[in-house]
């Protein structure tokens, strides 16, 4: 069989990371595997660090293939690839280039979309108030979007949590569903204590400090900026250190909150990090914590899970279907702050008594169960071939 991969990375890692595993295990099984990548803007493109050993991989311009009057464009193309499913890597290549589903329509290939967090959840109607979410939901772009996912043959979301918010928009179509877990190499996250003391090393935090922190896009879903008000709000020794690795528009918005709560001598933070640097922060760190507004996984929450950090992260979609044991760290409610500022007060008593570290095998050992990628892209084959064969 040949597959057609279309994906537009955002320069952030999970979607790409997901999308090169997916397609390797489509390729072990002798398929030619096609990837057609949409450049956005600032991203880091596959083309620039992995090479697809299945077949081709072509870099899309903007200009050749957006917009409805690409429908002929696509059709030609799709014509001369012939392939046997096209997976839509995330959903919101669809927005981009709505021509693509008009087309793949046309030909009777099917289509299947990979979506890892719907646009708006149904609770954010509580979250966000019922005039700023209609606003929202009457956007052209978001009615539009909501179209060209219903043209889609099937529908494979990382999240229950995703599944359930999309078919309560889109519940009137007739669209294949079905939730499967990315998952990740469990080789490649690992706990590395000598990683994780050459990062408190090169960034002047003892050995043995305590440290909180996260990896991420600096965005304002992610709540990095209540994040560190919560770390300042406790009363931890000296010992105590806040790490954030990751980039994005947010940045001068965080720096001015650390300037303004007077603790820059006690958070750090460090540009995007990727592979073994990734582990190696992640190693680095006592506690993950996450405070975002919603998640469709959170995949750098099991990335924190398999190096042994412990965890604290808001019930915001995707962590409610990760923390599902006591041992994997405590899951708070949206506003509940107050809980998050103890758990944190508690995580330093515990690294006070040297009990931290206990249950970091128990941790990697749950959250592999669930999210091993040779099991879980192995599901992705199999239902990807399964739509194929039709």
């Amino acid at each position: 069989m040949r597959f057609l991969v279309v994906a537009q990375p955002n320069g952030w890692g999970g979607t790409e990371i997901n999308s090169t595993l997916m397609i390797d295990a489509l390729g072990s099984r002798g398929h030619q595997v096609d990837l057609w990548e949409i450049p956005s803007s600032g991203s880091r493109h596959y083309s620039t660090r992995w090479q697809n050993r299945h077949g081709a991989l072509v870099e899309l311009k903007d200009h050749d293939a957006s917009g409805l009057r690409a429908r002929p464009w696509w059709t030609a193309r799709l014509t001369r690839n012939a392939p046997s499913v096209i997976v839509l890597a995330k959903g919101y290549v669809h927005t981009c280039f709505p021509g693509l589903d008009l087309a793949a329509r046309r030909l009777k290939i099917p289509v299947v979309v990979i979506e890892h967090e719907p646009a708006l959840f149904p609770a954010d109607l509580a979250r966000v108030g019922p005039l700023t979410f209609l606003r929202e939901w009457l956007t052209p772009g978001y009615r539009r979007l909501q179209l060209q996912q219903a043209l889609a043959a099937s529908r494979i979301s990382v999240s229950d949590i995703t599944d359930r918010a999309l078919n309560a928009f889109l519940r009137w179509t007739k669209q294949e569903r079905s939730v499967i877990h990315p998952g990740i190499r469990f080789d490649d996250f690992r706990p590395d204590p000598e990683g994780g003391r050459a990062v408190r090393s090169k960034l002047g935090i003892p050995g043995d400090g305590l440290v909180f922190g996260a990896i991420g896009r600096f965005h304002p879903k992610k709540r990095f900026d209540l994040a560190v008000r919560l770390f300042a709000q406790v009363e931890f020794p000296a010992d105590a250190w806040f790490l954030l690795a990751g980039g994005g528009e947010e940045r001068p918005a965080l720096e001015a909150v650390i300037s303004e709560l007077k603790i820059g001598d006690r958070v750090k933070l460090v540009d995007w990090v990727d592979g073994t640097e990734r582990r190696a922060h992640l190693s680095a760190l006592d506690c993950f914590v996450m405070v975002s507004t919603l998640e469709g996984l959170g995949m750098t929450l099991v990335e924190a899970l398999a190096c042994g950090c412990t965890c604290i992260a808001t019930a915001c979609g995707g962590p409610e279907e990760v923390l599902t044991h006591p041992s994997l760290g405590l899951l708070v409610r949206e506003g509940d702050w107050s809980s998050v500022v103890a758990e944190m007060a508690r995580v330093a008593l515990m690294h006070r008594r040297g009990t931290l570290s206990q249950g970091a095998e128990e941790r990697r050992a749950l959250v592999r169960r669930e999210y091993d990628s040779e099991t879980q892209n192995a599901r992705y084959a199999d239902r990807l071939e399964a739509i194929g064969r039709r």
